[in-house]
């Protein structure tokens, strides 16, 4: 198993992993690639190397093989059985199988909820991540169905990730939106941006949930702000299980047709 990194969202997954390894009575083996396309495919190589008995892999890829074709080339070449967690296979990805969150379902479960708390100015920010693509189309199909108009292109709608200098500047620019009536609701990915965004708001005089609802996307630290937020949690530990599970049955079976499966995420509500 080769996840991108080991410090948020994969560790339950790996959990999951092992839990169902343990189960099946399977060995698992971690590697950990750091975000590195070059070092994913090196831990690969390594982890194929005779004698390491290695008879199939779960891959979490550092690039989304729908559209990185020299990701999608890879995962076709390789000589064992392939099972991707928390990613989905391209058009030409062959036997290649899946196990990855139903991500567009959670982003309209969330604006769903917002809007059933009778929110009507609903925002999605978040931050540029292989994950972002399907939130937007979950957020943009739940926005038609319940008739919501989109926010005012003031309302700020991209984060990025480790600059706090960017952060201000979003931060006050949605706290103008706010007192203007252009937002009262807001779904924010990450936890890791959620939780100094709602600090900084605070801090500019923003009451939440008063003024802003706040909804977040992963469930990591959610629980743990002040107040707690809702947060819509993906099935972490599960995606790892049933890719295991799937990635044995393949062993078990190397005939059986290949399976893409979607996981529906949980909205784990709080006052």
């Amino acid at each position: 198993m080769v996840v991108p990194h080991s410090s948020y969202y994969y560790p339950e997954v790996v959990n999951g992993a092992r839990a169902a390894a343990e189960a099946l009575g399977v060995k698992l083996t971690l590697g950990v690639s750091h975000n590195a396309v070059a070092e994913e495919q090196a831990l690969v190589a390594r982890m194929l190397q005779p004698p390491s008995g290695i008879g199939g892999l779960v891959l979490t890829t550092v690039e989304d093989p729908r559209t990185s074709p020299g990701t999608e080339a890879w995962l076709r070449e390789l000589p064992v059985p392939v099972v991707l967690a928390e990613r989905r296979i391209g058009p030409a990805a062959g036997f290649v199988e899946d196990v990855a969150t139903d991500h567009e379902y959670g982003a309209y479960l969330a604006v769903r909820h917002l809007a059933g708390q009778g929110r009507r100015r609903i925002a999605l920010l978040q931050i540029d991540t292989l994950t972002a693509p399907m939130l937007q189309v979950g957020y943009q199909n739940a926005m038609a169905a319940l008739e919501l108009r989109p926010c005012s292109p003031e309302v700020p709608g991209l984060l990025m990730e480790n600059d706090l200098a960017d952060l201000d500047q979003k931060c006050a620019q949605l706290v103008r939106a706010v007192k203007e009536g252009q937002v009262d609701a807001v779904l924010v990915h990450n936890d890791s941006i959620a939780l100094p965004l709602v600090s900084r708001l605070q801090a500019a005089g923003v009451q939440i949930p008063a003024d802003l609802a706040v909804v977040t996307y992963d469930d990591e630290l959610a629980a743990l702000a002040s107040p707690p937020l809702t947060g819509v949690a993906p099935p972490r530990h599960a995606v790892g299980a049933e890719a295991v599970r799937l990635l044995v049955r393949r062993l078990q079976d190397p005939g059986r047709p290949a399976h893409s499966l979607r996981l529906r995420p949980f909205l784990n509500v709080r006052d």
